[in-house]
């Protein structure tokens, strides 16, 4: 299996990301940028922050980008070195250029820095707490460590686009808490 058969399988199923026209499609959609007349607004964005790197752009070489053809290894790095200054990309360039031409490893993998994890556990253990009546008595450490990690790791696939699967676990808790609450709510 080569690797970019195995990103397509990872991140949106079969063929997903086959065409380097997808692929500007998800950088574009991962930063943010507008989708609306997207060919239109990608020419005139660039001919306003780069046109002197990439001279004349006509709106048709624009729009075979979205299609089957993308720029010189050159362009994409001029290119996503523009965007970066406005919509901030959070990949190293030669990686999203990378994978834009050639469909190398998929740059955008989820990765929360210092902190985000912060953020993320001082709000697993406010929802634990909340849930706990503030009360940890009968809790062990170990659960409440398994409790956490459980967590964390939803809150990371979650945020993780290469994962396209729901654990059966996150499934049925979800499921017995919407049950308790609606027959909760009708009480």
């Amino acid at each position: 299996m080569n690797i970019l058969s195995h990103q397509q399988e990872n991140v949106g199923g079969s063929n997903s990301f086959e065409k380097a026209g997808k692929r500007l499609s998800h950088i574009l959609d991962q930063i943010g940028f507008p989708t609306i007349r997207r060919s239109n607004t990608f020419q005139e964005y660039l001919l306003e922050t780069c046109a002197k790197e990439l001279g004349e752009l006509k709106l048709s070489t624009v729009r075979s980008w979205f299609g089957t053809n993308s720029p010189s290894v050159s362009s994409t790095k001029v290119i996503l070195t523009a965007l970066q200054e406005e919509y901030p990309i959070g990949v190293a360039i030669v990686t999203v250029s990378a994978w834009w031409k050639l469909g190398a490893e998929y740059p955008f993998t989820a990765s929360l820095d210092s902190i985000s994890q912060e953020k993320l556990h001082f709000n697993i253990m406010r929802i634990l707490t909340n849930e706990a009546g503030g009360d940890f008595e009968g809790f062990s450490i170990e659960q409440l460590q398994h409790f956490r990690d459980s967590a964390y790791e939803l809150a990371r696939q979650f945020a993780d686009p290469s994962i396209t699967s729901c654990p059966d676990e996150y499934l049925v808790a979800l499921t017995r808490y919407e049950i308790s609450r609606i027959r909760n709510h009708k009480n």
